[in-house]
This record gives structure tokens, C-alpha cells and sequence, in this order.
């Protein structure tokens, strides 16, 4: 039996699909349970920004450490 730790990676079509899904079920939940996320609007945007921006440093730092 295979280990579920075991590496795995998407092609680039799977991918795709993968994020389709995701941004489909953040839609349906954010409608469904609209009344309760009007309140945390402000929170789940500054969260959304904090973790764009820490992508966005470990991407410009793996990039940088090619260019070497």
C-alpha cells in the first residue's frame, strides 16, 4: 500500500481543475453564508493579503536564488 505522504505533483491540467474546484466551493460558500461573512469582510481580506504577500516573498526569493 502506497504511503498518502508520498510526493505528489499536479499536470498542469489537473491543476487547473484543482483551482476550478477550489474558487467554486469559496464562491458557494461565501453565498450560502453571506450574513455571517459581512461581519469578518475586513479580517478575511487582511489574512487574504498577508498570505498573497508571503507567496509573493518566498516566489521573489526562490527566483533571486536562480539567478545566481
Amino acid at each position: 500500500m502506497k504511503s498518502i505522504f508520498s510526493p505528489w505533483t499536479f499536470s498542469v491540467w489537473e491543476l487547473g481543475i484543482f483551482k476550478v474546484s477550489a474558487v467554486s466551493f469559496g464562491i458557494f460558500i461565501g453565498v450560502y453564508f453571506s450574513d455571517f461573512f459581512d461581519n469578518w469582510l475586513m479580517a478575511l481580506f487582511i489574512l487574504f493579503f498577508i498570505g498573497w504577500v508571503c507567496l509573493a516573498v518566498t516566489r521573489l526569493k526562490y527566483l533571486r536564488k536562480l539567478d545566481r
